[in-house]
């Protein structure tokens, strides 16, 4: 049940807490290649720890409410430069927090100015060495404007901890700042020694920031340990995936990158379609070189535009590390096993959507009667887009991709079907049309999203997808229509809308990979009306 690994309102008494340190404290990561064995909100095996304060904090259903108070001079300095710490004073009830550091945080998305609703950094011990808040050394206030839910972010991260990936406790606050009601936040722990000490051995490695939209070879913010003054470390992870030969290169990675949690962090990114992660946009990621195993290991971040159906399961996205290990024999089948295994250990729908409702009643009391409402919706949104990411990976683990033959032309008939409902409730059946069978999707809401999906590998080469399509009343959405496309891309050569009477599209296809599994998709994005798509049509041509 999701209590048993996922419940952050859970609390061991003393001698069960022993048994679990007890039972996997000699569990190494590097001799299972399944999900971590042990509890991730036990403190590390094998390591002596003092009691955490600040997991009581997490574990209760307390929505603080912090009132930060930021005067002049301080104020002038913020808006001069909203990056640096400058001096705040804090109140929660009738605790005083004084001389707090708070800067301003926030990347493209979610960036807001001072005057807006800006998500913040509140330090608490930079100009106090002793001040801790509930144990905490800093924490970050995020203004969740890509997640109305405010739920996401602490959702996916018990996925993550769940697998052994190390990730950053969640809660919420109701928060003002200069008497102005900025209304409720996420409230994560920091990235700080704290951190680190919960989760590895020797908590004094190089903890980097993996930048906007930035591989390995960017120059990185070093979080902890900024002496050190090369990056040989991470470069050594992306010479080895750079290296041209698959076999070298398993092994080139396996030396310096903690391959058994790298695999389940994007396993786990691919789950939960975490579109804007390393994976897929080589965004939102933290990197700590363990010095115990001398290793690279990757963590989230940045959780809060999560389960996007439209993210595909494979890691064929920008993020280097992640498609060269992929693309090797052994990478290939310990991510599939991977995703599998964590799929039936950690992902249960109900119990997934029943820990969204739990931090719903969280965070209700404090909302407004209006707010409450709005988040309702965001709510159910958030449980629909659950549901639907489930079939998806239900369908993924149940049907393998296709090995396709190719006749003396170079054409390859495409099967195996399945419908995707990606937004709203589009209605998707297979149909005849005439004499002709054909797979429907019809629009049924204002915004309807659905698709018809099927795996394929494929060798490096360009490729034509092509097929017969026919629409009527079609009135599309904002780059919208009906399409054919590859999962993980945005664009597609045509849109047919309005009325059409059957004809051919084609999209083209290029893969630079020794081999890549491809999802190839029949999609209608559109507020009204229908198409058909031909299945005897749908095929692909070899072009060279």
């Amino acid at each position: 049940m999701v209590e048993t690994w996922f419940d952050q309102n859970m609390a061991l008494p003393p001698f069960l807490l022993l048994a679990f340190v007890l039972v996997f404290g000699t569990v190494h990561a590097a001799e299972t290649p399944r999900p971590s064995d042990r509890n991730p909100f036990l403190p590390h095996p094998g390591k002596k720890h003092k009691v955490d304060v600040s997991q009581q904090f997490f574990t209760n259903s307390y929505v603080p409410r912090l009132e930060i108070e930021i005067k002049e001079p301080e104020l002038g300095k913020l808006r001069a430069n909203n990056r640096a710490y400058v001096k705040a004073t804090v109140k929660e009830g009738d605790t005083i927090y004084n001389e707090v550091a708070v800067h301003l945080k926030g990347g493209a998305g979610s960036f807001r100015a001072l005057d807006q609703n800006p998500a913040l950094t509140l330090n608490f011990d930079k100009f106090h060495r002793e001040q801790r808040f509930h144990g905490l050394d800093k924490v970050h206030l995020n203004n969740s404007v890509q997640d109305p839910s405010f739920i996401t972010e602490g959702l996916c991260a018990g996925l993550m901890q769940a697998s052994g990936v190390p990730a950053l406790r969640t809660s919420n606050a109701r928060v003002k700042l200069n008497g102005r009601d900025l209304g409720m936040y996420v409230l994560k722990e920091g990235y700080d020694h704290t951190f680190l000490k919960r989760h590895f051995l020797n908590s004094f490695g190089t903890f980097y920031d993996g930048g906007f939209c930035q591989d390995l070879d960017g120059k990185k913010q070093k979080i902890s340990n900024d002496e050190r003054k090369d990056q040989n470390d991470l470069k050594a992870v992306w010479d080895a995936a750079r290296e041209p030969d698959p076999a070298k290169r398993w092994q080139r990675l396996e030396a310096v990158l903690d391959i058994d949690r790298f695999l389940s962090f994007i396993a786990m990114e691919a789950m939960t379609g975490h579109w804007d992660g390393y994976a897929m946009n080589k965004n939102n990621y933290r990197m700590y070189h363990d010095p115990t195993s001398d290793k690279i290991v990757f963590l989230p971040s940045g959780m809060d535009q999560m389960f996007s159906d439209g993210v595909p399961l494979t890691p064929n996205g920008s993020g280097l590390v992640a498609k060269a290990l992929y693309d090797t024999p052994e990478g290939k089948a310990r991510y599939h096993d991977r995703v599998e295994s964590l799929f039936r250990s950690y992902w249960n729908v109900n119990e997934l959507t029943l820990k969204v409702r739990q931090m719903q009643e969280k965070i209700r009391p404090g909302l407004s009667e209006g707010e409450a409402k709005n988040h309702a919706n965001a709510v159910n949104d958030l449980v629909n887009r659950i549901t639907q990411r489930t079939r998806t990976l239900e369908r993924f683990l149940a049907i393998p991709a296709q090995t396709l033959k190719f006749d003396a032309a170079g054409i390859a008939t495409l099967v195996g079907w399945n419908p995707v409902a990606h937004q709203g409730f589009p209605a998707l059946e297979q149909v005849k049309d005439g004499a002709k069978a054909a797979l429907r999707i019809r629009a049924t809401s204002n915004e309807s999203v659905g698709s018809w999906r099927t795996r394929v590998l494929l060798k490096n080469g360009r490729y034509l997808f092509e097929g017969e399509v026919r629409t009527a009343g079609v009135q599309p959405m904002s780059d919208g229509g009906a399409c054919l496309r590859i999962s993980g891309a945005t664009t597609a050569s045509v849109r047919v809308k309005g009325d059409t009477g059957w004809q051919r599209i084609a999209y083209e296809i290029e893969i630079g990979e020794p081999v890549r599994e491809v999802e190839l998709v029949c999609e209608l994005r559109a507020t009204k009306g229908e198409t058909l798509f031909d299945p005897q049509s749908l095929r692909l041509v070899k072009r060279n």
